[in-house]
């Protein structure tokens, strides 16, 4: 009887030492549980915060690029109307100028280099 008594008493304390361990592991399981969430959420975040910042870096882009092309555009504009008014300028005085004013226009200017 003592026997049994000793090997009940022995099978308690292991089942109450399991049962503690189990315990145990609920706790740390849900701690992980817990852990792996809060990880997932910051890195979820960071994974937010990255792809904001390379969309705010793509339009920072984009805009200096059009910003270029449309610099670009003006002064190519500005330089076709700068030759159109040369070439404007060029077809008026030449339909201005006759031989009799060039003949007065040359004889003015050797003139003035005889002075």
């Amino acid at each position: 009887m003592a026997e049994s008594k000793r090997l009940l008493l022995e099978s308690t304390e292991r089942a109450r030492a399991i049962e503690q361990r189990l315990a145990g592991l609920d706790r740390e399981i849900q701690g992980l549980r817990v852990q792996a969430t809060a990880e997932m959420t910051a890195e979820h975040e960071r994974l937010e915060r990255q792809a904001e910042e390379s969309v705010r870096k793509v339009f920072a882009l984009a805009e200096q690029e059009m910003a270029a092309a449309a610099k670009a555009a003006r002064l190519e504009l500005k330089s076709y109307a700068a030759s159109l008014a040369v070439e404007l300028a060029e077809k008026k005085i030449a339909g201005q100028i006759t031989p009799q004013v060039q003949r007065g226009l040359v004889g003015g200017f050797v003139r003035s280099l005889g002075r």
